[in-house]
């Protein structure tokens, strides 16, 4: 009985903290006299995410309800108050020029217990800082022309699965199709394995891919409570990544970089790289898991984002014969002037291409939200305004990219909107699908490379088609982040040429 009372009286006094903190939060906006949308209990502004609607809704409502009375408005996301930014000024200021006042993603990492997390895209302060030096230099023009071969020659092979299916009436689901390419270029790059995941459709890479982004480890609450109380969470001894997933990835690592010590082996490819690192100098060494964690942020960024990407965009040239015969027609012009192999130097020349893929950045990107926190108070220039120290800062990347004020139209595919004059008319953080400043995606070249390495390939061999179950419109899965097709996906027809 005695036990029963105390467990009794810890759950009410959690759950009376719970709501006194959730009734600060509540009310905070209207304390400092910042607009804000009114909160509802326990899920904030984020009432129906993942189930009626998607994470960028209530981002999207707030940016175009307050975009033209204040620079940032408030909104209550689960159990924290963050400001979401609404003026593109105010975006160059966080991600530029007071970078070192927002340089903080606020992302949950627990390197002890759970070292994937424990990546650049998560790393706070110096610890990015520090590790962003280090690895910089394994992505820059040189090395990427050390890859290039290694990518045309797995776009080959995918060119090939692609010519052998293509007389059976091909049709396919064009974003899983991208996405074993990704995974077998990065496969090669980023641990020097032949996956191989076009002919093998059951590789344990495309699997653990798919748990890394579709199986999560905790409920949607659990992670939000953790991402929300992040000192608590590490406390526990709390994790993010799914142990499967964790032990596949180390397990992986450690053995590609035993074998290639015992054998001498070197390579042009991300894991040389990082192995250089470790054996190197003092100041820039790297630990085993360090090496572990930037090659999984390697993978499951590619498997993601650059295939959703191309998948998008054969989407957009499916529907627009048109626009697909100009790309086709720039590609065989540019293989012409190099006499049918493409070299890293060929990219620059294709222009439209470019356009193409920008706009498919513009209309889809990556990351549709961005996430900072101010480190020190800020006040926000020719404003009353500040913001505190430690509080979350969202940058709405989907709703900028979908204002009509700055893009016509947002919700039509126009590459032209890419042409160097109407880019030099934008304010330049009006399309920021990589970031920008010093947080900018370091692997921005990569994913460019490698998406026009595979769009040369397969325009200048095959035409994509719509089927009568291509989607006319896209519809967005509701409860992932990253921007995915819903249902079926995105089937298309491939005829070679």
């Amino acid at each position: 009985m005695a036990f029963l009372m105390v467990t009794l009286s810890l759950v009410v006094i959690f759950i009376t903290a719970l709501l006194l903190y959730f009734r600060k939060v509540q009310f905070y906006w209207e304390s400092r006299g910042i607009p804000h949308e009114p909160a509802a209990f326990i899920v904030g502004n984020m009432k129906g995410v993942g189930t009626e609607t998607t994470i960028m809704e209530p981002f999207n409502r707030a940016y175009n309800k307050f975009k033209n009375t204040s620079p940032v408005a408030g909104m209550v996301f689960f159990f924290d108050g963050i400001y979401i930014t609404t003026s593109l000024e105010f975006v160059k200021s966080i991600l530029i020029k007071d970078f070192q006042n927002f340089n903080d993603r606020n992302m949950y990492v627990n390197e002890e217990n759970d070292p994937l997390s424990a990546h650049m895209f998560s790393l706070k302060g110096k610890q990015w800082k520090d590790l962003r030096t280090k690895v910089s230099p394994t992505f820059t023009s040189g090395k990427m022309k050390f890859m290039f071969p290694t990518i045309v020659e797995v776009s080959k092979e995918m060119g090939a699965v692609f010519a052998e299916k293509s007389s059976q009436n091909f049709v396919l689901e064009i974003r899983d199709a991208m996405s074993r390419f990704t995974v077998d270029v990065i496969g090669k790059c980023a641990f020097g394995l032949d996956t191989n995941t076009m002919r093998n459709p059951d590789d344990e890479f495309i699997k653990m891919g798919k748990k890394a982004f579709g199986e999560q480890r905790h409920s949607d609450f659990i992670t939000n409570m953790i991402q929300s109380f992040q000192t608590a969470a590490k406390l526990f001894g709390m994790k993010i990544i799914r142990d499967d997933v964790t032990d596949f990835f180390l397990g992986i690592v450690k053995k590609t970089v035993e074998y290639r010590e015992e054998n001498k082996i070197q390579k042009n490819d991300f894991m040389n790289l990082l192995i250089e690192l470790k054996n190197g100098a003092e100041e820039n060494r790297l630990t085993l898991n360090e090496i572990s964690a930037q090659a999984f942020l390697f993978f499951v960024a590619g498997f993601e984002t650059t295939s959703a990407t191309l998948g998008f965009l054969f989407y957009h040239l499916a529907l627009d014969q048109e626009m697909q015969d100009k790309a086709r027609a720039e590609v065989n012009e540019v293989l012409k002037k190099c006499n049918g192999k493409l070299e890293y130097e060929n990219i620059k020349d294709l222009v439209y291409l470019d356009m193409l893929f920008n706009e498919t950045l513009r209309m889809y990107p990556p990351v549709p939200i961005y996430m900072r926190k101010a480190i020190n108070d800020f006040k926000i220039p020719d404003t009353d305004i500040t913001l505190e120290a430690g509080k979350g800062v969202m940058i709405p990347v989907y709703a900028i990219q979908h204002d009509p004020e700055i893009f016509p139209e947002p919700e039509k595919f126009i590459p032209e909107r890419f042409t160097p004059e109407e880019v030099a008319n934008r304010h330049p953080m009006a399309f920021i699908p990589f970031g920008e400043g010093p947080r900018i995606c370091i692997g921005l070249r990569f994913a460019k490379m490698q998406a026009y390495v595979g769009l040369v390939e397969l325009l200048s061999k095959f035409k994509f088609l719509p089927t009568e179950n291509t989607p006319k419109k896209i519809e967005f899965v509701k409860n992932k982040f990253f921007l995915t097709a819903e249902g079926e996906g995105i089937p298309l027809r491939i005829e070679q040429i």
